[in-house]
């Protein structure tokens, strides 16, 4: 769904092939009327699944900084990820640096 009015929404996604360790990762900047704005990827190598997961949402924090966007909503659909870089869970150590560079 769109955002509200004057926010941007930036939705990430992460995939991993288990085999190769290459993991896909994207941010998709959309405006309240639900067009495309502009976007990022990336490849990196990862062992675990969690990791693209929470770099995704680091490179869609990324892409608002450097657009100077104030107003976002950033949406991902790991919950667990979210969780741990909210600080509701146990980090595990991967995720202590990427959160840190997301809150800052």
């Amino acid at each position: 769904s769109p955002p509200p009015h004057g926010v941007i929404k930036i939705n990430v996604f992460a995939a991993i092939d288990q085999r190769s360790k290459i993991a896909s990762l994207a941010a998709v900047a959309r405006g309240s009327d639900g067009l495309f704005i502009t976007g990022a990827n990336a490849l990196i190598f990862a062992r675990s699944p969690l990791v693209p997961e929470a770099l995704a949402i680091r490179l869609g924090s990324m892409l608002a900084k450097t657009q100077q966007w104030r107003n976002i909503i950033l949406e991902s659909d790991n919950q667990t990820v979210i969780n741990c870089l909210k600080g509701k869970c146990q980090p595990l150590w991967e995720f202590v640096a990427i959160r840190d560079d997301i809150s800052h």
